[in-house]
């Protein structure tokens, strides 16, 4: 019995190629896009059930300018979206 290094040192270990995953380059700027156009949308959902359910006619006038306003701006963040072929699914 010479002792278990000769025989540890006889053992082939299997070699394996593993090759590195590819780098993801994220677009911040991208993202930063469809985060703005997801709390636009929630904004808008939630002024609207707002509008639904308010009484005061002054608010009222201000819930349609706020919801005018926001819904510009969510045509416009579609149309960014759109122009640099950015799509959420």
């Amino acid at each position: 019995m010479d002792g278990i290094l000769p025989l540890i040192s006889r053992l082939t270990v299997p070699k394996f190629n593993f090759k590195p995953k590819a780098k993801v380059v994220v677009d911040t700027a991208k993202l930063d896009l469809l985060a703005h156009i997801k709390e636009t949308q929630i904004r808008l959902t939630a002024l609207r059930s707002a509008f639904e359910n308010e009484v005061n006619f002054d608010l009222i006038d201000i819930y349609i300018l706020e919801i005018d306003a926001l819904e510009r701006q969510f045509s416009y963040l579609l149309k960014q979206a759109k122009i640099q072929c950015i799509s959420a699914f």
